[in-house]
């Protein structure tokens, strides 16, 4: 996790304003597996906003160390 994103989620009234979004009402969402190399603000501010689920989309993010863990995943 990047120092940035670190500083981020450590700042409380940043995390109540992205708190506000997760009581997004529910409905059938479809499941998306998000694989990165680096998570980013934008995302996990999407995801606790409930941007993706207003969207429709249950966003799962993973972090992977490198290539070689990504491909072995994949097969």
């Amino acid at each position: 996790m990047s120092r940035s994103m670190k500083i981020l989620l450590k700042t409380p009234h940043i995390l109540a304003f992205f708190a506000a979004g997760a009581n997004a009402q529910q409905k059938d969402l479809r499941p998306v597996r998000v694989n990165v190399f680096r998570i980013d603000a934008a995302m996990v501010a999407a995801k606790a906003r409930g941007l993706f689920t207003a969207e429709g989309l249950d966003v799962t993010i993973t972090q992977t160390p490198n290539s070689t863990a990504q491909m072995r995943g994949l097969s």
